[in-house]
């Protein structure tokens, strides 16, 4: 799982008759880029207190549910560093664009900062077993592709053999194959010409005569010269 991390900084400035801190943040926007529903992705804020004052942070709160923070006051003292998380759970497909806010003891007391939040919710693939992605011996090439794909893959036994291409965020745009077959390897021979560049998953779902379904996925990129 990927983390992204930024920074904010206290130093110390005097604001008589008291002293207290400075936040100043590297970048105010959190790209969660592209998860499965049901999964997640998490970023991490850290936060260091170089200053002479105590951080204070409190109010930590989301416009979305799928955006979520663990913690809802951080408390830094000079010298010390900590840090808290933003966690990214898509529920359905789709981009979803929000605001984390938070409140600080910076220059301005009691100042509201806000950071800005995006994410993209895609299909999740199928489930498989890794004896049934070995067994499947799931190959496309070339990848990426310019103008044709050949997607290759073995039915240890007899079975219907379907083949589709979905998009990035999960929409099916191609059946590329749906037809009972032998057991044995086979080929598929797929013209990409019709369709954007791009990335794309492949997924191929076998279903035995006993009903027994594997299934396997990949990933392919189009790319037009």
């Amino acid at each position: 799982m990927r983390a992204w991390k930024f920074f904010i900084f206290a130093s110390c400035i005097i604001l008589a008759p008291s002293v207290r801190a400075q936040t100043l943040v590297s970048s105010r926007e959190i790209d969660f880029g592209q998860v499965a529903v049901g999964s997640s992705n998490e970023a991490s804020i850290a936060i260091e207190n170089v200053g002479c004052d105590t951080i204070e942070i409190i109010n930590l709160e989301t416009d979305l549910p799928c955006f979520v923070v663990n913690s809802n006051t951080i408390t830094v003292a000079p010298g010390e560093s900590d840090s808290l998380h933003i966690r990214f759970k898509p529920t359905t497909v789709g981009f979803y664009s929000g605001i984390f806010i938070f409140q600080s003891n910076t220059a301005n007391l009691n100042n509201i900062d806000t950071f800005a939040l995006e994410g993209t919710g895609i299909a999740a693939p199928a489930s498989v077993s890794t004896s049934s992605a070995e067994s499947l011996n799931f190959v496309t090439y070339p990848n990426p592709a310019s103008s044709s794909l050949s997607i290759s893959y073995n039915l240890v036994n007899p079975g219907r053999a379907e083949l589709k291409l979905y998009d990035i965020i999960g929409n099916e745009v191609a059946t590329l194959n749906d037809d009972e077959e032998a057991a044995g390897p086979h080929s598929v021979a797929f013209n990409t010409s019709g369709y954007a560049s791009g990335e794309y998953f492949c997924v191929l779902r076998i279903t035995s005569a006993d009903g027994i379904i594997s299934s396997n996925y990949c990933k392919v990129v189009i790319a037009k010269p």
